[in-house]
């Protein structure tokens, strides 16, 4: 699972989903809150795809996202990961919890913002 960690010249913010209630009108208010910024990471697309649907397209890539054990081990899924106005989706988290080194996620970006 060791990757090669000076290919990790990509600056990332990881953020996670809160939805909270106006204190008026009792709305529910979604927002993404920044978990951690400045992470170093690598990534590496794996595979995309293109397809259309009620007349709009929609496009995804999947990529896999490496980066330091530490500055994983306490996201999950529900969470996020910015690239600049690039939007992964998280979709598994692979650590290594043998040596404590590496993380790999698996993200799929979208071209639609998500929420």
């Amino acid at each position: 699972m060791t990757g090669d960690p000076t290919n990790r010249r990509n600056p990332v913010t990881i953020q996670t989903y809160t939805e909270t209630r106006d204190a008026l009108s009792n709305e529910a208010k979604k927002t993404w809150t920044t978990h951690r910024a400045d992470v170093w990471v690598s990534i590496d697309p794996r595979r995309g795809r293109e397809r259309f649907d009620v007349g709009s397209k929609l496009s995804e890539t999947t990529h896999v996202i490496r980066g330091h054990y530490h500055d994983f081990v306490d996201v999950t899924t529900k969470m996020r990961i910015l690239h600049g106005a690039r939007i992964f989706q998280i979709t598994a988290i692979r650590l290594d919890d043998d040596y404590h080194v590496d993380a790999m996620i698996d993200c799929l970006e979208t071209k639609e913002p998500s929420v």
